[in-house]
């Protein structure tokens, strides 16, 4: 799960890295995307060490399950009103948007070659 969670919160906070108007704003997120971009490789290197360790292919009928899951609690601190971008705040059908294209672009390829 903490290579879903991880990398959908290291793309969030891109984006939020990039809207932001405050430097402080842009630095705090900074150091937070260091830290998240860590966690993520640390949950993919997990599920490869679980692959060479034996069949991870008992995971992927749960795995639609644990995206949404992953998608609908990452969306919940986002804003359902005026989009506050600027301030790190991205509007929630914004934060949608950017996890889905994470998962198709990032997520379901990674997952895929782990249990291609």
């Amino acid at each position: 799960m903490g290579c879903v969670t991880e990398t959908l919160s290291t793309a969030l906070l891109l984006q939020i890295q990039r809207r932001a108007k405050s430097p402080l704003i842009k630095r705090v997120v900074h150091e937070i995307l260091e830290d998240e971009i860590l966690h993520g490789r640390i949950g993919w290197a997990e599920l490869a060490h679980a692959r060479l360790k034996g069949s991870v292919n008992w995971l992927a009928p749960h795995l639609a399950d644990m995206i949404a899951t992953a998608i609908q609690e990452e969306a919940k601190p986002f804003s359902k009103g005026p989009d506050l971008s600027e301030w790190g705040i991205l509007p929630r059908a914004d934060a949608l948007a950017i996890m889905r294209e994470t998962v198709a672009s990032v997520i379901e390829p990674g997952l895929r070659s782990r249990f291609a």
